[in-house]
């Protein structure tokens, strides 16, 4: 199964998968555009959903950009990372060395949801991003193998 994303398919499609794993969440973003932790908006529900899944059981990693470089970007990075870390989501950033752009998401190692989609309103609101959801288990694969590489050359976030 391959299908396209647009719109609001990837945040209908992204809500469905978090809310449907059962053990396993790997992703990766270059900008999560949380701006308070308190606020309703389309980000805070989807990083909620991801934090319910951590409460639920279900191991949630999330590995960033380098936070050390001063980026118009990088406070809502951090404070993404804080709320993320504070609900018992693994967190890592890169360091200098290797810079990361990728965004997807891998859900029990089974189903994956690849694209251009940053979190941030801009993105899942007012512009044109594409995404695909498939179940290629090679692609499944690859992106866990390196998923795993990536973390084991990342830092570990702490608040």
């Amino acid at each position: 199964m391959i299908e396209l994303l647009l719109d609001e398919e990837y945040t209908e499609e992204l809500t469905k998968r978090i809310s449907g794993a059962t053990a396993e969440i790997l992703f990766t973003q270059f900008h999560i555009g949380m701006k308070s932790t308190d606020g309703k908006s389309l980000i805070n529900e989807i990083l909620r959903g991801i934090a319910s899944a951590s409460a639920r059981g279900v191991f949630v990693s999330c590995l960033m950009p380098n936070i050390d470089r001063k980026a118009q970007y990088q406070d809502g990075n951090i404070r993404s990372m804080e709320y993320m870390t504070t609900a018992g989501i693994h967190c890592y950033y890169m360091g200098y060395e290797y810079s990361i752009h990728s965004k997807f998401f891998l859900f029990d190692k089974s189903i994956a949801i690849i694209g251009s989609h940053n979190l941030t309103d801009r993105s899942l609101k007012s512009t044109f991003e594409t995404s695909i959801v498939t179940d290629a288990e090679n692609v499944c694969k690859n992106l866990s193998r390196k998923y795993n590489h990536l973390i084991a050359r990342a830092k570990k976030f702490s608040l």
